[in-house]
């Protein structure tokens, strides 16, 4: 029962960011992320480049599970801390194109909250292809 309630858990993550993306709450959307996400770039160049996607896909339509995956890592490596990880696949339909993304959740401790440390979008429309 532990499990489906982590996996629930990382779901609700998931849902909380996507709709966020509907209603164009970028702040909102970015709280769901860990602050490792951040280390790379920062939250403004996320916030404008999740509003140029929008221009560019267009309104999201629907977003649909295809694929879940949970791990657990019980020492740590130079690669992975310790804890749950999840993996989400997604198929998302947007008014000007379909794509399909992922999401690489983390919860270091039980208690923790679950966050998305990796999002990752295949959508012909982003990379030119039309």
């Amino acid at each position: 029962m532990g499990n489906s309630n982590n996996l629930h858990a990382a779901l609700q993550v998931v849902n909380t960011y996507y709709e966020a993306i509907r209603s164009h709450d970028f702040d909102l959307a970015l709280t769901c992320f860990s602050d490792r996400s951040f280390e790379q770039m920062n939250t403004d160049i996320w916030k404008n480049t999740l509003n140029s996607r929008i221009l560019i896909l267009g309104e999201m339509i629907e977003y649909k599970l295809s694929v879940r995956m949970t791990w657990i890592v019980r020492k740590p490596s130079p690669k992975r801390d310790s804890g749950t990880y999840y993996t989400l696949k997604y198929k998302v339909n947007y008014a000007n194109f379909s794509s399909k993304e992922r999401f690489d959740l983390f919860r270091k401790k039980p208690d923790d909250a679950i966050q998305i440390l990796q999002y990752s979008i295949d959508c012909k429309g982003l990379d030119g292809r039309e």
